[in-house]
C-alpha cells in the first residue's frame, strides 16, 4: 500500500471511520492462542523432556501452550528484586504444581487462595538445588 504524504490525513479520516463502524472493543483486545487443554496427569518430567525434541522453538515453531480449567490456587506471592513476577503453587485433581509468571505483577489483586481459576501456560523444568521440578509458565489466569 502506497500513500502519497498530502493523502494520509484523508486516508486516516477513512480508516478511522471504517474501524468505528466494522470493529468491536473486542477487536483490540489481546489473545493468546491455546493448542489443548491438558489433564495434570499429563504434566510430568518425562512428558515435557518429550516436548524438548521439537525445540527449537521460535517464529514458526512456536512454545505449546495449555490450558487446565478448575485449579485451585494454594498459594501465591511475589518474587524479584522489584516484585513484578507471579510464583503460585496451584492444585488440580490431586496434583500440586509451582508455577512462575514473569511480568504478571497485576493479576495479584484478582487472586484469593482455595479459589478456582483457568490458567494457560507453557511447560519448564526448574532445575534446584540439582534437582528437576516441573514448573508451569503462566500466560494467563482467569477466574473459574
Amino acid at each position: 500500500l502506497n500513500i502519497k504524504s498530502r493523502d494520509i490525513d484523508e486516508f486516516s479520516k477513512h480508516i478511522n471511520n471504517y474501524a468505528k463502524e466494522h470493529c468491536k472493543d473486542e477487536d483490540f483486545l489481546p489473545t493468546l492462542k491455546v493448542d489443548c487443554e491438558i489433564q495434570s496427569s499429563s504434566i510430568t518430567l518425562s512428558n515435557i523432556k518429550f516436548l524438548s525434541n521439537f525445540e527449537p522453538f521460535g517464529l514458526g515453531n512456536e512454545t505449546p501452550v495449555f490450558s487446565m480449567h478448575g485449579v485451585q490456587l494454594k498459594s501465591f506471592s511475589l518474587i524479584g528484586a522489584d516484585k513484578k513476577h507471579l510464583r503460585l503453587s496451584i492444585l488440580k485433581d490431586n496434583a500440586e504444581f509451582n508455577c512462575i509468571g514473569f511480568n504478571m505483577s497485576d493479576f495479584v489483586p484478582m487472586l484469593k487462595t482455595e479459589s478456582l481459576y483457568n490458567i494457560a501456560f507453557s511447560l519448564s523444568i526448574n532445575n534446584y538445588q540439582d534437582r528437576e521440578i516441573v514448573q508451569l509458565r503462566l500466560k494467563d489466569i482467569q477466574k473459574y
